[in-house]
């Protein structure tokens, strides 16, 4: 980013899309700052998991750099004067809640946000702290600035220039209201947005990685498979206590995701061990096992995504029993630093390799380019979640094409929750590439049950609006 005189005075909020490395502008943001000698102290609020990836590649593109302190841990400075003789101070949001009133006293030189969706929810106490903190220069970078609702935007851009786009009502009475009552009219709609982008202008900085980058090709290949008789009836009797009001309409869908995974998926323990049975009972995960023998053929790597924790240890003894070795695995439970070297070396290995990864631990700032295989095992219902996902391995340094696998579970008769949940993530596809248009539809769990509900003819009791919880299952099937 080579930002013009005005920059050191006005307070930007950047864009990045899909792994176009927005830290490398942060990066350079830094080296300008530097050699004008006015980068003292700065302060870089980064995900847990990136904050050594962060480190490296600052020491990569701003040599000129002193060494960054990180700021965490039990040991972390507590006086304010002395972190602030650091030219560069790193830390995570979550240090930063803890931390807010110390860190508030420092005058900073530079705030920067990285994956600053994490500061979306204005009522949440990490966005209280990063908007308190004093800073002469402010930026925020994001590939998701807008997921569930336009709020967020507000609230982003509020942490980096306050007051760009009103308070929060009057950003809620002059853009949101009169863009979602516009959603049916094209031509309305667009008038709005064009309204929204004037008054962002020229602090909000939009790049897709197709403008600045010349990835590999990305090819997408679905395969449609059938349930086991063991899955379908699972999946009746899950339908069947949801009707009879045995089930919480909440924890039914999220059975029913679960079984069209593996009848074992949502059990906190498995009954059985036995690889070839295990594959007997889930034909998803018997075609998931033939992509990976195709793609052992070729010497490529492979990264495998599901939010089950049950059925990445599935996972894990399947291929530990086709292949002859354990599979890494990164979820909730595997560290910042673990991660990292988990990741280096995977990518660094030579040969056929595979890891399972849980897109929430995993779904930012990681860079798995020694992949060039991804495969959607359980899908998620936010497309721009799914989508972080598939980019930690099309991104940046990816020197060849990529190709995503999608197997799906197919009902005998009937639409399965996951081709009903298919069906929507396309459908929000071309929505989600308008980052300013809010999704109608982005109450997936909702929609998803209302589809469910059409199919069975049977109507599901509660609502299935809210996000998706544990309540009424199992809260540590999750990663």
């Amino acid at each position: 980013m080579d930002a013009p005189p005005s920059c050191l005075q006005v307070r930007w909020a950047a864009r990045g899309r899909y792994g176009t490395r927005e830290d490398c502008s942060a990066h350079r943001l830094h080296v300008t700052f530097h050699d004008r000698n006015e980068l003292r102290p700065a302060l870089l609020v980064v995900p847990l998991s990136v904050m050594v990836n962060w480190q490296r590649e600052l020491k990569r593109f701003a040599p000129g750099i002193g060494p960054v302190h990180q700021h965490r841990g039990a040991n972390r400075e507590r006086d304010p004067h002395r972190l602030a003789r650091h030219e560069v101070v790193i830390t995570t949001y979550a240090t930063l809640r803890r931390d807010q009133i110390m860190l508030a006293k420092i005058d900073w030189t530079v705030t920067a946000c990285d994956e600053a969706q994490n500061v979306k929810n204005p009522t949440a106490n990490v966005t209280s702290a990063i908007k308190g903190m004093k800073a002469s220069f402010r930026l925020a970078c994001t590939g998701t600035p807008v997921e569930n609702g336009l709020s967020e935007l507000w609230c982003i851009v509020d942490f980096a220039q306050p007051g760009r786009l009103g308070s929060r009502r009057e950003f809620r009475d002059n853009f949101e209201r009169p863009l979602v009552d516009a959603l049916d009219d094209t031509e309305d709609q667009e008038g709005h947005v064009a309204r929204l982008r004037e008054r962002l202008h020229p602090h909000y900085i939009r790049r897709t990685k197709e403008e600045v980058l010349k990835l590999p090709a990305k090819t997408a290949r679905r395969y449609e498979v059938s349930m086991s008789r063991r899955q379908a009836a699972v999946y009746a009797r899950i339908l069947a206590a949801v009707r009879q009001k045995e089930m919480h309409p909440l924890a039914g869908l999220q059975h029913l995701i679960a079984v069209c995974s593996h009848p074992l998926a949502f059990q906190k323990t498995r009954r059985t061990t036995d690889p070839e049975r295990l594959l007997e009972d889930a034909p998803k995960l018997k075609e998931t096992i033939g992509i990976l023998e195709r793609i052992r053929r070729t010497g490529a790597k492979v990264v495998i995504y599901t939010r089950l924790k049950a059925m990445q240890r599935i996972l894990q003894t399947v291929i530990r029993h086709r292949f002859g070795f354990d599979p890494s695995v990164l979820n909730g439970e595997i560290g910042g630093h673990n991660r990292h070297w988990i990741v280096e070396a995977f990518n660094e290995g030579q040969g056929f390799d595979s890891m399972i990864l849980s897109p929430e631990a995993a779904g930012v700032g990681l860079n798995i380019t020694g992949a060039t295989h991804v495969v959607h095992y359980t899908r998620l219902w936010n497309p721009a979640k799914e989508n972080q996902a598939t980019d930690r391995v099309h991104r940046i340094g990816q020197n060849h094409p990529v190709t995503i696998h999608y197997p799906i579970v197919v009902g005998d008769g009937f639409k399965s929750v996951e081709e009903h949940l298919d069906d929507l993530l396309q459908e929000k596809l071309q929505l989600a590439r308008n980052v300013l248009i809010p999704r109608k539809s982005l109450d997936f769990m909702g929609e998803l049950e209302r589809r469910v509900t059409r199919e069975h003819g049977t109507s599901l009791p509660g609502s299935l609006s809210e996000p998706l919880r544990s309540r009424g299952g199992d809260p540590g099937q999750w990663a």
